[in-house]
């Protein structure tokens, strides 16, 4: 869905930014498929981000991310690039209890640079206001993976 306005844009922005107590923007590229040289397909972009967020919450939280629901706030948008074909993500995190800014790029590097189709290009900011998200959304939510965005727990 496009925006109507920019004004409709910035308060979509707002109503992500109160979602979460967000600290982490990061940019993840992806890799092309090896076989074939192409560039990764939404799906695998969507299922490779699901799994690295598990990832997280599995090392933050131990057996609580399975058994309790513990998990980070995240939410992620999906980009094409200036030639609407190379896949990037930005997105947010928050910090999980006992975590600083360092301590979670850190964790979050780590994981990412064990997933094959992350690329090495891997950019954390800290996360300032709703800036971010009304950048993320600037070709409207189409892209935004609403069914993946969550709530801290606990």
């Amino acid at each position: 869905m496009k925006f109507a306005t920019d004004a409709d844009r910035i308060e979509f922005a707002k109503w992500l930014h109160g979602l979460g107590e967000w600290r982490i923007a990061l940019t993840l590229t992806f890799t092309k498929v090896a076989a074939t040289g192409e560039y990764r397909p939404a799906s695998d972009v969507v299922q490779t981000t699901r799994h690295l967020i598990r990832l997280i919450n599995r090392d933050c939280f131990g057996h609580g991310a399975n058994r309790k629901g513990y998990r980070v706030a995240s939410a992620y948008v999906i980009e094409y690039g200036y030639d609407g074909r190379h896949p990037h993500v930005h997105g947010t995190i928050s910090l999980p209890p006992g975590y600083g800014y360092r301590a979670m790029c850190t964790l979050i590097s780590q994981k990412a640079r064990n997933l094959h189709s992350i690329d090495r290009q891997i950019y954390f900011e800290r996360y300032r206001d709703f800036g971010w998200f009304d950048y993320c959304l600037k070709a409207g939510t189409n892209n935004l993976i609403v069914q993946d965005i969550c709530q801290a727990n606990p």
